[in-house]
């Protein structure tokens, strides 16, 4: 009934959520990064990032929409140098 959010518009808002938490600034150092699309959002969802480093140069993260409290995007890896 209204337009959503196309997975890869949610992706790149991940992207610069990652690099601006893990590499700020240098987002030239970002190598690869990965993740499942998990449900459909629309223009209006507030959303959250949770980010969790589990070594030098990579982290596992997820995108939430906070209204529902389900993933958007899942199982995510974000590696960099």
């Amino acid at each position: 009934e209204r337009p959503f959010m196309q997975g890869l518009c949610l992706y790149g808002y991940a992207c610069r959520m990652a690099i601006s938490c893990l590499t700020p600034g240098e987002p030239e150092r970002m190598r690869h990064m990965y993740a499942q699309m998990r449900s459909v959002t629309f223009p209006d969802t507030h959303v959250k990032m949770q980010i969790w480093t589990q070594a030098d140069g990579l982290a596992y993260f997820r995108l939430i929409n906070t209204l529902q409290d389900v993933p958007i995007l899942d199982r995510g890896i974000f590696e960099w140098v």
